[in-house]
């Protein structure tokens, strides 16, 4: 994966079509049909058609696939998705149509770091004690303590619910602790 993409980009529990979201985490959305446009337009504003983005799980909640097909269908950069524990209803031929990856984890290396992406956030996870940074989303705008850098890709973390770059990621990183090797 990399080599033919001008950029990655990355983000989570978007949560289409699941309307209790807007309350949950009381999204400043007045129908779950904006958050969703919202959400596919700011991807779009953000993701060139050479970039790659990386959904690190709770892609959407219903059941009406027509509908988050069509949502998908307007996305114009590549996609992988990370699975997370709401994907499940998710068939391989409606994933393998909007993703040109589907995985439960994922190490990426870049001449930075190396960057682990999973759904849900590790305690300790593979070289955290060297530096190595765990992506992660599943516990929405919960603030949580892991042994090393990490970062919360989930949406509702950014303020214009868009998509975070590496760059994003290494501001608030780089300013953390390296964790502990065990």
């Amino acid at each position: 994966l990399g080599r033919e993409y001008s950029n990655f980009y990355y983000s989570s529990d978007w949560h289409l079509s699941h309307k209790n979201i807007l309350e949950y985490d009381e999204r400043p959305f007045n129908t779950i049909q904006q958050h969703d446009q919202a959400i596919i337009n700011n991807v779009n504003k953000v993701c060139e058609p050479t970039a790659l983005l990386f959904i690190l799980g709770d892609l959407s909640m219903g059941k009406d696939i027509n509908y988050i097909d069509s949502l998908l269908n307007q996305v114009q950069c590549k996609m992988v998705l990370i699975k997370g524990n709401h994907d499940k209803h998710l068939k391989d031929s409606f994933l393998k149509k909007h993703f040109i990856d589907v995985r439960d984890y994922l190490e990426l290396k870049s001449s930075k770091s190396k960057f682990i992406l999973s759904h849900f956030p590790f305690y300790s996870w593979d070289g955290s004690h060297r530096g190595n940074v765990m992506l992660h989303g599943h516990v929405h705008q919960t603030k949580i303590k892991l042994n090393g850098k990490h970062f919360n890709v989930g949406v509702c973390n950014s303020p214009t619910y868009s998509p975070f770059t590496i760059e994003d990621i290494l501001r608030v990183t780089d300013k953390q602790q390296i964790g502990t090797h065990h």
